[in-house]
């Protein structure tokens, strides 16, 4: 039996001798490896690699924690109060500070001009709503009783005053002595006297500023009725209009002669101007 085995395992050995052969002429030799070396390496780097990964989380988690102390320790400057001015109802406006003045409009049917340096009162006239400031005016648009009212920025003085067709949401925009304000339709005032120079209806929609600007003469008002207008600003003449894909009720910007706008309906629109 042990001869069979060994004439089968020569004869087995002298078929596959040649390419193994082979294969040992084309492989480098390597060294042998003592019995237990790379299982004994192994375990070595095993262990080594944790006991850094449980050194080490601890070590990261106390410096961050320093970190955060010391950064909330550091030292942050005193803030000093200059003074504060207590109205009688909510504010319906951003402060507006001109000349030394702080100029506020407030739900309680009034709008306040506050020392800017003290906070002292220097004036209070009898309209809530949203003030603008040009030119030494204090123009107010009116929400409750649809006016706008002119006022001396100095002394509040009432100038002159407009009753519109509608309430008033929005300041007023002043450019080149018109004041235009906008609800059921859009209105340019005389800034001087109050006279009304002319006004525009887009189609039964609301017309607010600051939805209405003006640039280069001309006035665009973006609508509830999906258009854009643009305006002559002298005469209220339409230029010309553009339909859009929804409500315009955004501002429109121009810049170098494309008009951009934007609308509830998901659309950005440039639109070259004629």
């Amino acid at each position: 039996m042990e001869n069979r085995m060994d004439r089968e395992g020569q004869a087995f050995g002298d078929e596959r001798s040649p390419s193994m052969e082979g294969e040992r002429s084309s492989s480098p030799a390597l060294p042998p490896a003592p019995l237990g070396t790379s299982r004994k390496k192994r375990g070595t780097v095993l262990a080594n690699g944790m006991m850094a990964l449980f050194i080490g989380l601890p070590f990261l988690l106390v410096i961050g924690v320093i970190i955060g102390v010391a950064s909330r320790n550091q030292t942050i400057p005193s803030l000093t109060e200059q003074w504060s001015f207590q109205a009688g109802d909510q504010l319906t406006s951003s402060p507006i500070v001109v000349n030394g003045i702080v100029y506020i409009g407030s739900s309680d049917d009034k709008v306040y001009a506050l020392d800017a340096a003290s906070g002292t009162l220097k004036w209070s006239f009898q309209t809530g709503g949203f003030p603008t400031v040009v030119n030494g005016v204090v123009y107010v648009s009116t929400h409750y009783d649809g006016k706008v009212y002119a006022l001396d920025a100095a002394s509040g003085t009432l100038k002159w005053f407009f009753q519109v067709g509608g309430q008033l949401t929005s300041s007023p925009i002043v450019v080149n002595g018109l004041v235009y304000v906008g609800s059921d339709n859009l209105y340019a005032l005389d800034a001087a006297s109050g006279t009304l120079k002319w006004s525009f209806w887009a189609r039964g929609s609301t017309v607010l500023p600051p939805d209405v600007i003006v640039v280069n003469g001309l006035v665009y008002i973006s609508s509830s009725d999906d258009n854009l207008y643009a305006l002559d600003a002298a005469s209220g003449t339409l230029k010309w209009s553009f339909q859009a894909g929804g409500s315009t009720l955004f501002s429109p910007i121009v810049v170098n002669g494309i008009v951009y706008i934007s609308t509830y309906g998901g659309q950005v629109y440039a639109i070259q101007a004629p």
